[in-house]
């Protein structure tokens, strides 16, 4: 980088009890940095160069950052390249496990989820250096677009109306960009909404956009009808009930609170229906920020589009089906479990090595930890001083999240029972 600053560094605000506070109001930063990209391992080196910044909503606040790697040649033209047997692109995330005190939620959900969903984004580990200053242990993580290997969709022709697409429903804040689907317009949507990823500004038109724009309000008026599971031409017409059943058993079973609402992307290839693909595991397993979640109860039933999911039978007896046999393989204890400590013992002393770096998270005694305050959950006593106790609680956390769904995953049916529907209907 020699010696660049990379953009995207929050700004701050002190609120009127004295404590620092985000501006809600920024987006995720837009301009860029150009600076050499080197990738070595045992058996290959890549050398190349690449445009960064500081990426995540609530990650760039930390003091451990995580980035936004566009890779380039010497010209500034895209320049595809594959890693330790992932698929070549030039669009890469560079996460920074940092308020993950274990540092593998991202890894091991991701790679669980791969094994139930379509796709989910390749993953693996690597020590970071920017301009020789070790920076500790990352994941390099695929971002979610269109190409060989990720979402392999049909590719959108630049005369062509029908187009395959790559929405995200995240945060609003001062996003211009955002999709005016029936939602939107309609107060359904709460703090978030959608924007488009695919197809990028060298394919889109207006009238494209209007074309998605009209395909995500068809099924938003499907499913916000009062009689969204009697309708004879329904939702299920144009969304994959499997696909978006497996991604509410994923988000359910590691707690991840911002599913549904934010960091989540859909897509449809021209060929198919409307489909989940997953994202961002850090606040999962009770680490989310603001408060405790503890492993009771659901929280997906009140995110916009699954709130009117599960209204619908259909949907409901498809999430318990495919629970209980998911159970019996990638989501049973004993292969959580194992995956946990092959996952620790693999990164060995990787893990020291990180920490001999961000060591400062394990220490509250510092009186300006306030200053600091992004870097911690809240309340502050559920912060943990050890690495070993971190990865206890997420290994008690799985066993705990896992018996209370099996006892109670058929509560969901209370979601679509006649007198449930009817009664939201009247209100």
């Amino acid at each position: 980088m020699d010696g660049q600053e990379i953009p995207g560094l929050p700004s701050y605000f002190i609120n009127d009890k004295g404590r620092i506070c985000a501006d809600e109001n920024e987006t995720e930063a837009e301009e860029t940095v150009r600076g050499s990209f080197t990738y070595i391992d045992d058996e290959e080196k890549v050398d190349t160069y690449a445009d960064y910044h500081i990426r995540g909503n609530s990650s760039r606040y930390f003091d451990k950052k995580s980035y936004s790697v566009h890779l380039v040649d010497r010209l500034g033209k895209e320049d595809d390249r594959g890693f330790d047997g992932m698929f070549a692109d030039n669009e890469w995330v560079l996460n920074g496990p940092y308020l993950d005190r274990t540092l593998i939620r991202n890894y091991m959900c991701m790679n669980v989820s791969g094994e139930i969903m379509e796709y989910a984004p390749n993953v693996r580990f690597v020590e970071l250096y920017i301009d020789d200053d070790f920076q500790g242990l990352y994941v390099l993580m695929e971002s979610i677009n269109h190409n060989k290997g990720r979402l392999n969709l049909t590719k959108s022709s630049k005369h062509a109306l029908v187009t395959s697409y790559i929405v995200k429903r995240d945060r609003r804040k001062s996003n211009t960009d955002l999709l005016n689907t029936l939602s939107k317009y309609a107060y359904k949507n709460g703090t978030s909404a959608f924007s488009l990823c695919y197809p990028g500004k060298d394919t889109i038109t207006e009238r494209k956009e209007n074309y998605i724009t009209q395909e995500l309000s068809k099924v938003e008026k499907n499913l916000y009808s009062y009689d969204v599971v009697r309708r004879e031409h329904d939702y299920a017409d144009y969304v994959d009930i499997n696909a978006f059943a497996r991604y509410f058993i994923i988000n359910e079973f590691f707690g991840n609170m911002d599913a549904g609402d934010y960091s989540t992307y859909i897509y449809k290839d021209t060929r198919g229906k409307l489909k989940p693909c997953v994202w961002d595991f850090n606040n999962a397993c009770d680490n989310y920020m603001d408060k405790a979640n503890g492993y009771t109860g659901f929280h997906m039933q009140y995110s916009p589009w699954f709130e009117r999911m599960v209204k619908d039978e259909r949907f409901v007896n498809e999430v318990i089906t495919e629970y209980r046999g998911l159970r019996k393989g990638v989501l049973s204890d004993e292969y959580l479990q194992n995956y946990i400590t092959e996952t620790t013992d693999w990164l060995g002393d990787e893990i020291d090595r990180n920490y001999d770096v961000w060591g400062d998270v394990w220490d509250y005694t510092d009186k300006n930890f306030v200053k600091k305050s992004f870097n911690y959950l809240s309340p502050l006593e559920r912060n943990l001083t050890t690495y070993n106790e971190s990865v206890r609680q997420l290994r008690e956390y799985i066993t705990n999240r896992g018996k209370w769904l099996d006892d109670n995953i058929d509560i969901l049916k209370q979601y679509c029972h006649n007198s449930r529907i009817v009664n939201d209907t009247i209100q």
